[in-house]
């Protein structure tokens, strides 16, 4: 009789929430592929409270941005050595860094400007374009820069 139950070798990652580490470095898996974001979220989760709780605004802040341009560095380096940089958590953390900005600016009685919110819709309308244009050519640009422009698009 065949047993309908995964072996524990194929399940380990999403019991740890480090699926997204399995489907990227290609680690044998079995379960659902559309969780990796929720183990992105734990991951970083389980940074930010010791973040917010150990570090001055200031130091904070510096972190974030820090964090938001060094991911496209990263995907850059996973996509030019082949690796898909797409379910990875430090190639997807600049979206949840750039949101955590948005909300110390907001606590601090900072709102957006209209001048920063022009600036976040010209870049993303020629973003926008330009991947309409190169979409499904796999290119390495397109690929590093896609979901920091995703994020734009979330902030407007």
């Amino acid at each position: 009789m065949h047993n309908p139950l995964p072996a524990f070798g194929d399940i380990w990652a999403s019991l740890l929430y480090l699926q997204n580490f399995a489907i990227t470095f290609h680690w044998r898996y079995t379960g659902p592929p559309h969780i990796w974001s929720l183990a992105v979220e734990e991951h970083f989760y389980l940074i930010w409270p010791m973040l917010l709780y150990y570090c001055s605004t200031k130091n904070l802040k510096r972190i974030l941005i820090i964090v938001i341009i060094a991911e496209p560095v990263l995907r850059y380096m996973f996509e030019k050595n082949g690796i898909d940089s797409f379910y990875f958590t430090f190639t997807r953390l600049d979206e949840l860094c750039i949101g955590s900005l948005l909300a110390i600016r907001e606590l601090e009685g900072k709102v957006i400007s209209k001048k920063e919110i022009g600036v976040v819709a010209t870049l993303l309308l020629g973003g926008v374009a330009a991947w309409m244009m190169l979409t499904g050519q796999r290119l390495l640009a397109v690929q590093v820069l896609k979901y920091s422009f995703l994020q734009l698009y979330f902030i407007l």
